[in-house]
C-alpha cells in the first residue's frame, strides 16, 4: 500500500478507481441534492395581491367607460343647444324675407315662435309659402 491507500483507508479488495468512482458518485448526490433545496426556496407569488390588481384595474377602465359615456352625452347636449340658439337666431331673418310686416310685428312674431320650442321646430321645418300664413296666425294669439 502506498501513502493515498493509507489515508483513504482502501482494502486489498478495493481499488483506487473504485474509491474515486463512489467519492464523485457521493459529491453529485450532494450537488444535486442542493439545486433542489436552492430551487424550492424560490418566492411564491400571491395571488391575493395579483387578483386584487387586476380587479382594480377592472374598476378603473369601467369608470373611464361610464365617464366617456357621460362626456359623449354632454356634448350632444350643447351640440343640441348651438343649433337651436342658430335656429332661434336665424327666424329673424327668416321673418324678416317675408313681406306684408312692420318692424314691430316682425320682432313680436320672432320673440313669440322663439319662446316655445315646439313653435321654433315647427316654424323651422315649414315650407316658404307656409311661413307668411304661421307668423300671421301667431300674431293673431
Amino acid at each position: 500500500m502506498d501513502a493515498f491507500d493509507a489515508k483513504v483507508g482502501v482494502k486489498d479488495s478495493e481499488s483506487r478507481n473504485e474509491v474515486c468512482a463512489s467519492t464523485f458518485q457521493t459529491y453529485d448526490t450532494a450537488v444535486t441534492t442542493m439545486k433542489k433545496d436552492v430551487s424550492s426556496k424560490k418566492r411564491s407569488r400571491s395571488e391575493d395581491g395579483l387578483s386584487s390588481l387586476v380587479e382594480e384595474i377592472g374598476k378603473f377602465g369601467a369608470a373611464y367607460r361610464e365617464t366617456t359615456h357621460e362626456i359623449k352625452s354632454i356634448a350632444a347636449f350643447f351640440k343640441k343647444e348651438a343649433e337651436g340658439n342658430d335656429r332661434r337666431m336665424s327666424i329673424l331673418t327668416e321673418i324678416m324675407e317675408i313681406e306684408g310686416f312692420s318692424k314691430d310685428k316682425m320682432l313680436a312674431a320672432g320673440e313669440y315662435i322663439c319662446k316655445d320650442a315646439h313653435k321654433l321646430d315647427f316654424f323651422s321645418s315649414l315650407p316658404k309659402e307656409f311661413k307668411k300664413d304661421y307668423v300671421r296666425k301667431q300674431l293673431q294669439m
